[in-house]
């Protein structure tokens, strides 16, 4: 009888050890499984990041692209006026009577025309925002009721 407990206690120790060894193999492979999900999770948040990342310069570049097009046909636009203006500047001196009242303000109109189309035509957008700036700082109430009058205008037109 000793002999059949010590087999079953053999058997009971062999039974043991081979739970605790499968045990161990199950946990060592969720530990290998559980690294190789956390690694693949990192991997995809890196590429996703990366992915944002490359988003986000092309949608600069084509923001500055469109700013840099838009601008260049403001200032375009601007030097096309500014011609226009001068040479309305050049008609007006040209039909307008050379003296008295008339002509005196004809002459006027048109160095102001002159003038200003000049102006449109040697300056880019940004000197021109940053000189409008200067003037408003210098001169808010002006600026104000020039706004306004303006916008009385537009609102005016827009009716009709």
């Amino acid at each position: 009888m000793d002999k059949q407990v010590n087999t079953t206690a053999d058997r009971a120790q062999k039974a043991a050890n081979e739970a605790s060894t499968q045990a161990h193999n199950t946990v060592d492979k969720a530990s290998t499984q559980a690294h190789s999900t956390i690694e693949a999770a990192k991997d995809k948040v890196a590429q996703a990041a990366e992915s944002a990342r490359e988003m986000t310069d092309t949608a600069r570049d084509k923001v500055a692209q469109a700013t840099s097009q838009a601008t260049e046909s403001v200032d375009n636009a601007m030097s096309t006026t500014g011609q226009k203006m001068s040479d309305l500047a050049e008609t007006v001196r040209q039909k307008a009577p050379e003296s008295g009242t008339v002509g005196t303000i004809a002459s006027s109109a048109a160095n102001a025309l002159e003038q200003g189309g000049r102006y449109l035509q040697e300056k880019d957008i940004r000197t021109i925002q940053q000189d409008l700036e200067d003037l408003i700082r210098r001169r808010p109430l002006e600026s104000l009721l020039v706004g306004a009058g303006i916008g009385f205008l537009l609102a005016r037109g827009m009716k009709r």
